[in-house]
């Protein structure tokens, strides 16, 4: 049954070959109780999206289920996989991302990942824009620190960083959905505790620029803070 679950492929034109021994010898270590059709989702998974585990592509993340008594895979593509296998992608022509924060009861679209408490700013979400050859515009997505957080490990300790990544790889799948369709990434997979936003007094602006970004206008900006672009208010929808 092991020589019927193996298989070789090629990823990032390196030759891959996952076994059930090497799968619990190197990705699963310390696990036990993996029963054949988890395995089995593993190897197939990997193969069939040319995914490299030992390079970092996938994370395979193991549960234990109590009714049955063995342990569940679930199979998470990493954020450098799909950013990697965007950038291959012959119709790629760049991204633009970043978070959305709060100002004043006013809503900023910044680039980064920086966020200052001390000047005012307050975590709201993430988002990101790819440009692909052929459209007019650029395939833009926004999310939702509230819908993703789990207010834990790193959502806790980066939340910025982390709802960064969910905007990316959900920008990138939208982009190129016959490269990612039914792919999510950990971060993405991560919202059993959804963070509960605070009431907004006042209605919410978004501020838009010429070139596709979104930054600070000159009026709103914090003291310090570089304006990029000649941006302009617009009420939000």
């Amino acid at each position: 049954m092991a020589n019927e679950l193996s298989r070789t492929y090629e990823a990032d034109g390196q030759e891959i070959t996952l076994n059930p021994s090497s799968v619990m010898r190197y990705i699963l270590a310390g696990q036990s109780n993996v029963t054949e059709p988890e395995m089995a989702k593993v190897i197939m998974t990997c193969a069939a999206r040319k995914l490299n585990p030992f390079a970092g592509d996938v994370h395979v993340l193991p549960h234990y289920d109590s009714g049955s008594g063995t342990t569940k895979l679930s199979v998470q593509p990493s954020i450098d996989f799909f950013m990697r296998r965007a950038m291959a992608n012959p119709r790629f022509r760049g991204i633009e991302d970043g978070i959305v924060v709060m100002i004043g009861g006013k809503l900023f679209k910044k680039r980064g990942c920086a966020v200052y408490p001390d000047l005012g700013e307050k975590l709201i979400g993430g988002w990101a824009a790819v440009y692909v050859e052929g459209y007019e515009k650029p395939v833009f997505c926004e999310v939702g620190l509230a819908e993703y957080s789990t207010g834990k490990s790193l959502w806790r300790s980066k939340p910025a960083t982390m709802i960064n990544k969910v905007a990316k790889s959900q920008c990138v799948r939208k982009a190129f959905p016959d490269d990612f369709q039914g792919l999510y990434t950990p971060e993405e997979m991560g919202s059993e505790e959804p963070v509960a936003p605070e009431a907004i007094e006042v209605p919410a602006t978004i501020v838009d620029d010429s070139d596709g970004g979104f930054v600070y206008d000159q009026d709103s900006a914090p003291e310090d803070c570089t304006v990029f672009g000649g941006a302009k208010e617009m009420e939000a929808f």
